[in-house]
């Protein structure tokens, strides 16, 4: 954060303000009299509530965008199957009439094989030769995190700090 913004000098005020507050009139710190005065005397709770209100009106356009991307996203797929499907029409009718290479003036297609894949599947890989089969080892973070949290060392990892973050509270 920027020290020297208008927000950080209100911020200032209000600290400064809150402890002499504080100790001329032996207020407690949550005492409602106090937020009061504080609340009169400057004005960086109005210019937090607001930031929290744009903050909340940003959540609303994201939701909004993220409903579009996924719309969008469903419409990408429908035209890239008919697509697809075309193409396929295509390959079928270009076999059937025995033609390799389709060409004007803005394209040319030509017929041709495509690779050859792996067809079939077992119900047990481990009764396939071990050349052919595949083994991978992965971190258990759960059974870390669990571990750490009742004390114990796993190298390589450490609990981090929480950090603060805000919750609505209504």
């Amino acid at each position: 954060m920027n020290a020297h913004s208008p927000l950080a000098a209100e911020a200032d005020r209000y600290r400064i303000l809150r402890a002499d507050l504080i100790s001329t009139h032996g207020l407690d710190e949550d005492d409602q009299a106090l937020l009061d005065t504080l609340d009169g005397a400057t004005d960086i709770v109005d210019q937090l509530a607001a930031m929290l209100r744009r903050a909340r009106e940003l959540d609303r356009f994201a939701e909004v965008v993220y409903a579009e991307m996924k719309e969008l996203g469903t419409r990408k797929a429908k035209l890239e199957e008919k697509a697809d499907r075309l193409r396929r029409i295509v390959v079928y009718f270009m076999g059937l009439i025995g033609r390799k290479r389709i060409e004007t003036p803005e394209f040319a297609y030509v017929l041709a094989n495509g690779q050859r894949s792996l067809v079939g599947a077992t119900e047990d890989a481990s009764t396939l030769p071990e050349r052919f089969q595949r083994v991978k080892v992965t971190e258990d973070r759960k059974a870390i995190l669990a571990a750490l949290k009742a004390g114990e060392e796993v190298p390589g990892y450490s609990l981090s700090n929480g950090s603060q973050h805000l919750r609505s509270a209504t």
